[in-house]
């Protein structure tokens, strides 16, 4: 019975690795928006890189060179979520998706941009703005607004 159990189990586990379901990037990546971006969180064209999903913990959002919308469309854990620092101003707009919840936890990240702790942060850099509608969960460190 046991043995069936562990095998069941490391057979979920590695279906869940190649699917990517628990990839995650390096603590200390930034997901930066593209000029364009808008619609969902999710949407990979909508990040230079990838769209920062799932377990992202001390990883950064930041908002790119533009005003930005985009709907919080899936769970999603992050460090900070941080606004483009060249001097000009360019909202970013977080919309809720229904009851969907970003957490916030900055677990083994470097000095957040913002304050220059290690807290989980929601910020601003310069004259910008972020418009924050989505559920907040705060996990494992405190977190700077």
């Amino acid at each position: 019975m046991k043995l069936t159990c562990i095998r069941n189990l490391v057979v979920i586990v590695s279906l869940l690795l190649l699917a990517g379901a628990l990839s995650v990037q390096a603590v200390g990546t930034t997901f930066t928006t593209t000029t364009t971006a808008s619609g969902n969180w999710s949407t990979t064209a909508n990040w230079t890189t990838t769209a920062p999903t799932g377990n992202q913990i001390g990883n950064i959002a930041l908002n790119g060179a533009a005003s930005i919308t985009l709907t919080l469309d899936q769970a999603t854990t992050i460090g900070e979520v941080t606004t483009y620092s060249g001097g000009s101003v360019f909202p970013f707009t977080i919309n809720a998706s229904g009851t969907v919840a970003m957490m916030f936890d900055n677990t083994g990240a470097t000095v957040n941009n913002i304050a220059g702790d290690k807290n989980s942060c929601l910020g601003m850099n310069g004259h910008s703005s972020i418009t924050f509608n989505p559920n907040i969960i705060i996990a494992n460190t405190d977190m700077d607004i």
